[in-house]
């Protein structure tokens, strides 16, 4: 009588180890893709929210409020008689989401109103990651496009 032992041999293992190899090859670059794509969107959100706040913040307090753009970095700072006050801790956009932010930097100052004022023609903001690219625009008055920032 022959015992049979439970369990599976180690071809079964090793033709199991090459199908997971081959599909994990086929998916790498679909997933890269995608990390590139939602890396470049939510640093995008992140600073239209920023810029969101800061006017927000302008209006509910009453002071102007300054969202400045600085290299890889954003931040919105609010300065009533003289003090500094942070609205938003400043992001470093590379550390948080991998991205750079090409283009020059500029800061734009929102009144009591909720008004943009420091710039005369609007702002882009280019988010950058590992080739994929997306622009978003400040406008004169403060709004923020989204999309069609080219046009």
């Amino acid at each position: 009588m022959v015992q049979r032992r439970a369990g599976f041999t180690f071809v079964e293992m090793l033709i199991v180890m090459i199908v997971m190899a081959i599909l994990f090859s086929i998916a790498y670059p679909k997933i890269t893709v995608l990390r590139a794509r939602n890396n470049v969107s939510s640093a995008k959100q992140r600073v239209a929210a920023t810029i969101a706040a800061a006017r927000q913040s302008a209006i509910a307090r009453g002071t102007p409020v300054e969202f400045v753009v600085a290299g890889d970095t954003i931040l919105s700072v609010a300065s009533p008689y003289g003090a500094t006050d942070s609205i938003q801790r400043a992001v470093d956009m590379q550390k948080a989401y991998g991205t750079s932010l090409d283009g020059a930097d500029f800061e734009v100052i929102f009144d009591p109103r909720g008004l943009a004022t420091g710039f005369t023609v609007s702002q882009k903001v280019i988010v950058n990651y590992q080739g994929r690219t997306d622009t978003l625009c400040v406008q004169k008055l403060g709004r923020v496009q989204m999309r069609n920032c080219d046009a």
